[in-house]
């Protein structure tokens, strides 16, 4: 029965993720006709404020109550009662920048947008807290349903507002009401009873668990919106707002299995390493595995394809976004190859690990993005492809003795993927240059699908055994536990 829920679950978790990308997606591509590139980058960076207090208003009540045996609506009450406090607190100090005494034009409009911003502190935090509480039943259903009905409302919103007001006040209005109309429906389909009510007890226990974990938060915060940061404070929002188009692109693709990570991946490696933990290490490589041979060829598509999907899809204000992406697409590679490793680090209870982990990537971080940053925006993606890097070699060094396998033991498993990278990317080049390629729509479907289909067809030459792991690893999760031990 829970093999069923835990199934169900994920069915459901990944109807949110692919709905929300497309309906964010849409919304996007609409605003960036309408909107300046510098106008962007204000945003962003507004954006970047407001995501960093978010982070400390919502004290880890929502990991807090996933964890915690038992909830009641007393707990529940008390909680909703601290998060709003702490997130009115926030608002009210960051609205106090009014009175400050802003002598730059550029700082003085981002802490203006921020102002207006701010009320997503509250709402946000306060939409975890509910979603908490169905993560730990496994109910992704009702957050899916409301995440697609509040979609169709927020993106009929935009085509109204973008048709009848200034575009950026109707982007800013769109990022307000998108997390209060999620609240207003979740508040009315949870069934739970709020009252007033304060417990010395629950509070402390609340900073006692949430304190820690807004501390890693606010690490991983930073090194995830490092580049952003740097970019904000070293060059400018009309950068920035490059920048932040390009990594939009390419986080999306990431998000397919950041997204999972916890609902599906680590469920599946924590029951191979209590059932078979001597067998832990073999299948942690399949799982990586799987997960770049997945990512790479969307990567791959991205770097051949980049020059009509900007065409295409983004007004030439954007098409900078080209010179970005292969920096940012290598860094991703090393990235895709490294899903697993910080979770993992939780899994087996290496917490300290982890947390020196992401320490050191935010000292790489800033070490390699502020002086590369001054040589311009091209720069910052190579600084991401160096520390991407130095993380990846590090990590498979750390594995070692985690995973008992020797560094050649871990990257063997991915010479198929790398082979048919390789291969597909020859034969892609020597087609293109004989068939003298355009750029039409016709080309751009014709070339992308023929893309994937010769990368799976090499694969599958190559290292068939690639082809069936999905299939064993679901039945290791959804069937039984005799594959394990096969």
């Amino acid at each position: 029965m829970l093999k069923k829920i835990i199934l169900i679950s994920g069915i459901w978790s990944y109807t949110n993720i692919i709905f929300t990308a497309l309906n964010l997606t849409l919304i996007a591509l609409i605003f960036s006709r309408f909107l300046t590139v510098s106008d962007y980058g204000s945003y962003v960076s507004a954006n970047l404020i407001i995501e960093f207090l978010s982070n400390i208003g919502g004290l880890g009540v929502s990991a807090f109550l996933i964890q915690r045996e038992k909830i009641d609506n007393k707990i529940i009450s008390v909680c909703f009662l601290l998060i709003s406090l702490l997130s009115l607190l926030l608002i009210l100090i960051l609205n106090t920048t009014y009175f400050l005494d802003l002598n730059s034009p550029n700082i003085s409009e981002i802490f203006f947008i921020s102002r207006i911003l701010s009320w997503n502190i509250l709402s946000k935090n306060l939409l975890s807290v509910i979603n908490a509480i169905w993560f730990r039943e496994l109910k992704n259903k009702p957050i899916t349903q409301i995440s697609i009905i509040s979609g169709f409302i927020s993106f009929l919103l935009v085509i109204f507002l973008t048709s009848s007001i200034d575009p950026f006040k109707a982007l800013l209005i769109f990022t307000i009401s998108q997390p209060i109309i999620q609240l207003i429906i979740s508040l009315r389909l949870i069934k739970f009873k709020l009252f007033l009510v304060y417990d010395f007890l629950i509070i402390k226990e609340i900073f006692d668990y949430g304190i820690p974990i807004v501390f890693t938060r606010l690490i991983g915060y930073l090194n995830l919106n490092s580049p952003k940061i740097v970019c904000s404070i070293f060059l400018g929002n009309y950068e920035l707002g490059i920048l932040s188009s390009a990594i939009l692109i390419t986080e999306s693709i990431h998000r397919i299995f950041f997204s999972s990570m916890w609902s599906i991946w680590m469920p599946l490696l924590g029951k191979i390493r209590r059932e078979a933990p001597i067998r832990f290490g073999e299948f942690y490589l399949r799982l990586r595995t799987i997960q770049a041979a997945t990512i790479i060829p969307i990567l791959l598509l991205l770097f051949w394809m980049r020059r009509p999907l900007l065409t295409y899809l983004l007004p030439e204000r954007f098409y900078q976004i080209e010179s970005l992406l292969p920096g940012l697409i290598f860094a991703g590679l090393f990235l895709s190859m490294n899903y697993l490793f910080r979770p993992t680090l939780i899994l087996i209870g290496k917490t300290r690990q982890r947390l020196k982990f992401d320490l050191l990537r935010l000292i790489l971080s800033f070490m390699f993005l502020i002086p590369l940053s001054n040589l311009g925006i091209i720069y910052i993606t190579f600084a991401l492809v160096l520390i991407e890097l130095i993380l990846f070699l590090i990590s498979q060094y750390l594995l070692k003795d985690i995973i008992k396998k020797s560094l050649f033991q871990q990257f063997y498993p991915l010479r198929g993927t790398f082979i048919a990278v390789l291969v597909t990317s020859i034969i892609y080049c020597g087609t293109a240059i004989f068939l003298n390629y355009d750029f039409n729509l016709f080309s751009f479907i014709f070339y992308s699908l023929f893309i994937l289909i010769t990368y799976v067809f090499i694969v599958f030459k190559i290292d068939k055994s690639l082809m069936f792991e999905i299939r064993d690893l679901t039945k290791i999760l959804f069937k039984d536990s005799k594959v394990i031990d096969s």
